[in-house]
């Protein structure tokens, strides 16, 4: 980890400083370094991106004309097959050059994509300048590892409490929306995490995997160790799964109780790093849990993401906009993305990315944190305004950060604090 956080800025210097390579612009800057100094026998992971010709807002906006709305099965049927198709029209071309190169041994492994036109490419470094200059290219990039947004305190909470419903449930009015019967029934949510324990007593029973004729791969995506029952390979998952819908009998930690979840574990996985392949994976996964785009029950109505990339720490520009093609290939097929702003404050500017993203107003919708029983920010809250413009207001909502308690594995309970508590 620490050696790409290292090579990671040296190559945005590398960048700065003029020293490129024979592909130009396409090589992302996080890509330059690694392959200026990567042996020629050193395979290369790296994600192609191509461009998209397939224009998602118009294709989107087609749904509501003429006083017709289409419903939510067939607008994700829709645009499920219009992604699958525009990849295998696109990428025809460059899946027969890498399964030749693979055969001759350049290739190590490659894993196309639909969500994003993209494919992720473990290749020695003469295939990825080869692959630079395919037509279409938009950028290559480094296959860079993920960063969990982790919580900045953490202590024990009891296992109950006498109040019914967590503090900050109230101070965002849930409790009203509970009254007017909102409270999550037939919905499904979802998250890219670390894991949930799927055998805890305030979720153990809202697994969607429970459900008949439902197979566990489409109920929680495990493409590190490919478990079939959920669990938790820490702590944070399970925690941010309660705070969305977790409760017991008179003891209500999460705010849509009713709801039932799926989980993509793909964040701080055992000793393996997971990296922006694995991301663009489960949003795919979560656009089309079962394989089926004819189907849409599978299909969560939110993803909750708690990582990205600190341009603070991590050496990766504001507005990195690597994971936009696959947040709104998700999106148009009806799952709304939200991300943790970070705990990256208290200066501004300081956001994760792709939480800084403001190409539209509820795309990367960030969440900050506010101190118990107040409106005032919590210290480490990262703050905007997003460096995209240097101008546009983020977060776009916030809610109690500071010592949340929720669910941690084991049926045990911690208050944690960080935006992705928020």
């Amino acid at each position: 980890m620490k050696k790409w956080k290292e090579m990671l800025v040296g190559g945005w210097i590398f960048a700065l400083l003029g020293v490129g390579s024979a592909a130009g612009s396409v090589f992302a800057p996080d890509l330059e370094r690694f392959m200026g100094e990567a042996e020629a026998e050193e395979y290369v992971p790296v994600v192609v991106h191509f461009e998209r010709g397939l224009d998602l807002d118009a294709l989107t906006e087609g749904f509501s004309k003429g006083g017709v709305i289409v419903d939510r099965r067939t607008r994700h049927e829709v645009v499920v097959r219009a992604l699958q198709d525009e990849a295998r029209r696109t990428q025809r071309h460059i899946r027969a050059l890498l399964a030749r190169r693979q055969a001759e041994g350049s290739v190590a492994s490659f894993q196309p994509f639909w969500i994003a036109n993209a494919v992720a490419v473990e290749a020695l470094p003469e295939v990825v300048n080869e692959l630079a200059g395919l037509r279409d290219v938009r950028v290559i990039s480094y296959d860079t590892p993920l960063e969990i947004v982790e919580p900045v305190k953490s202590e024990e909470a009891p296992e109950s409490v006498l109040s019914g419903a967590e503090s900050g449930l109230k101070e965002i009015n849930a409790h009203l929306l509970w009254a007017q019967g909102f409270t999550g029934e037939g919905v499904l949510v979802s998250h890219l995490d670390t894991g949930v324990d799927g055998n805890h007593n305030a979720l153990a029973d809202r697994w969607r995997g429970l459900d008949p004729g439902v197979t566990p791969e489409e109920a929680f995506f495990d493409p590190v160790t490919s478990w079939t029952f959920p669990r938790d390979a820490g702590s944070h998952g399970t925690h941010t799964m309660g705070t969305i819908m977790g409760m017991t009998p008179g003891d209500t930690i999460g705010v849509a109780f009713g709801a039932k979840w799926i989980s993509a574990a793909v964040i701080d996985r055992v000793s393996l790093e997971q990296t922006e392949s694995d991301a663009v994976l489960a949003f795919q996964w979560s656009a089309d849990p079962d394989g089926d785009p004819g189907t849409v029950d599978d299909v969560p109505v939110v993803s909750s993401n708690s990582w990205g990339f600190s341009p603070i720490y991590h050496g990766v520009p504001h507005c990195n906009d690597v994971f936009w093609d696959s947040m709104d290939g998700a999106e148009a097929a009806g799952v709304a993305v939200v991300f943790a702003a970070g705990n990256e404050g208290s200066g501004s500017k300081t956001l994760r990315t792709p939480a800084d993203r403001i190409t539209s107003s509820t795309n990367a919708y960030a969440i900050g944190a506010l101190r118990p029983g107040s409106a005032s920010i919590a210290s480490f809250s990262s703050r905007g305004p997003s460096g995209c413009d240097d101008a546009t207001i983020k977060p776009e909502v916030c809610a109690q950060g500071e010592s949340v308690r929720s669910s941690v594995p084991g049926n045990s309970y911690s208050s944690y604090s960080g935006t992705s508590m928020a």
